[in-house]
């Protein structure tokens, strides 16, 4: 392999490092977000397992209160038993609502979290893309550049010693400038 190839192929492994590198925190972010997914998912089932044991809870103590109020001979008419149930079945519903919008926030915050992730990976997939390409343009016009020195270099090393040359050939040889 010559030395002019070293910085192509330097020029190709970093390029396949950064997209690899790209790759790998992509994979990263989208493993991280299947999991905020999933607790996304238990928040909501954990909610209504909530909601579950209030329902039953509250069946409980309904239970208890009517079997309290027969034992006392109190009736289920509109007074004070009917008022405390109804009471109870309000609780019931806010303390229901109140379990329901926390969950849904909760699984709101990690579904945002896993959206974000999702992003987070897809920029650094396309940000380790564009090092990739510009590394590599960096690194063409760095050649070309080399080159367009050498290239001066020669020239100005061939104008300068070939017009010596040539001027001194042409001296001894006794011939003008014209006759060359």
């Amino acid at each position: 392999m010559s030395v002019a190839a070293l910085p192509l192929v330097a020029m190709g492994v970093q390029a396949v490092g950064s997209i690899v590198g790209g790759i790998g925190a992509n994979s990263e972010a989208r493993a991280s977000a299947r999991v905020d997914e999933e607790s996304a998912r238990l928040a909501l089932l954990g909610g209504e397992q909530d909601v579950a044991e209030v329902l039953r809870a509250e069946r409980m103590a309904s239970g208890e209160a009517i079997a309290s109020m027969a034992g006392s001979g109190a009736g289920l008419g509109w007074g004070s038993a009917a008022d405390i149930l109804t009471e109870g079945l309000a609780n019931r519903d806010r303390d229901i609502a109140a379990l329901r919008t926390r969950a849904a926030g909760e699984a709101r915050n990690y579904q945002q979290a896993a959206a974000d992730k999702r992003a987070a990976g897809r920029n650094a997939l396309i940000g380790s893309v564009f090092s990739a390409a510009s590394n590599a343009l960096s690194t063409a016009a760095g050649i070309k550049g080399g080159q367009m020195i050498d290239a001066q270099r020669t020239r100005i090393r061939t104008s300068t010693l070939g017009g010596s040359i040539i001027t001194n050939a042409a001296r001894s040889a006794g011939v003008g400038m014209r006759g060359i």
